[in-house]
């Protein structure tokens, strides 16, 4: 991503797909974009180009479609003849667009736009979770981690040239892409010397529990240099923090809707799920909590140590 403050608006540019994330967590209702698009007109077969101003009514994540859905009434426009004030329009924001946003950002959306910009990188790497049974293969972004590959591998059933021939399909989707390889027992031994002599950047051979979802929260620990200027490496830390609080001094902890008796100036932290920002009340407690110092931390949904967080949907620590 990369930004400009223009006095009263902002001008942002999408570069990739985490960008897309960045730009759904700093957009709210009520909100003022404009931007390019294409639009329908009565009695024209084929939609116009045209520039649209509007202000947000609904925004959409859609993450299967990389996309970002951003619905609102038509402010202003050109060419005239096709817009209609007050009337409602879509823009659907991709790793391409271009975009002029009109608000006064608070600190943390700040230091959102600072970090997307500092982390605008398409991928860090892949991670192969493996075991006799399982493969999964995860796509990691600086946000999270993506499924690319998930299936069974009943290696009791299969010689070893089979056992090939799958390790072979793996380096077929790995390519040139660094690649950590994890999992129980020795199978990502196998694995990491066959990728190995096949030339792949290996960044590290971990072990785990399980080839499970669940394990990847073993994983990050092992990796903090390759993560550590990461929003993954910072979830982790949070949530490190978050358990120390839990273990020694559980009062000081707030859950769910019980951090709204806390927000004016009782919290040092507050935690929150990127997709409860799609409340305008959650907007609304981060806005008080702002002004009475309180950092503000958004996890992804994808991030590894979201779980706890997802069921919550926020969490606060107090300061006193």
């Amino acid at each position: 991503m990369y930004y400009r403050i223009d006095r009263d608006r902002t001008y942002i540019r999408l570069d990739n797909t985490n960008d897309i994330w960045y730009l759904w967590n700093l957009l709210a209702r009520d909100d003022i974009v404009e931007a390019y698009s294409l639009r329908s007109v009565e009695g024209i077969d084929e939609k116009k180009p045209v520039r649209i101003k509007l202000q947000i009514d609904r925004i959409k994540y859609m993450k299967d479609l990389k996309t970002l859905r951003v619905t609102g009434k038509i402010l202003d426009g050109s060419p005239t003849e096709y817009i209609q004030i007050g009337r409602y329009h879509s823009f659907d924001f991709d790793q391409n667009s271009e975009l002029y946003v009109y608000k006064s950002w608070s600190d943390y959306e700040r230091e959102l736009l600072n970090e997307a910009m500092r982390m605008s990188k398409e991928s860090m790497g892949m991670l192969v979770l493996i075991d006799e049974r399982t493969l999964k293969i995860f796509q990691i972004y600086p946000i999270g981690l993506e499924v690319i590959i998930e299936k069974d591998l009943p290696y009791s059933k299969y010689q070893d040239n089979n056992r090939d021939e799958i390790y072979q399909q793996i380096k077929n989707i790995i390519r040139n892409t660094p690649v950590i390889v994890a999992g129980p027992g020795f199978e990502k031994e196998r694995l990491a010397e066959y990728l190995s002599k096949g030339g792949a950047k290996l960044l590290g051979v971990l072990g785990t529990s399980y080839a499970e979802v669940s394990s990847l929260k073993e994983i990050f620990p092992q990796i903090r240099e390759l993560i550590q200027r990461n929003r993954l490496n910072l979830d982790l830390q949070i949530i490190e923090t978050i358990n120390m609080y839990i273990s020694k001094y559980t009062d000081m902890v707030v859950f769910g809707d019980e951090v709204r008796n806390y927000i004016e100036g009782s919290l040092e932290l507050i935690v929150v799920i990127d997709e409860a920002l799609e409340d305008p009340k959650v907007r609304e407690i981060l806005k008080i909590s702002e002004n009475y110092g309180t950092k503000i931390h958004i996890m992804s949904s994808q991030s590894p140590y979201s779980e706890n967080i997802s069921m919550l949907r926020i969490i606060g620590i107090r300061r006193y």
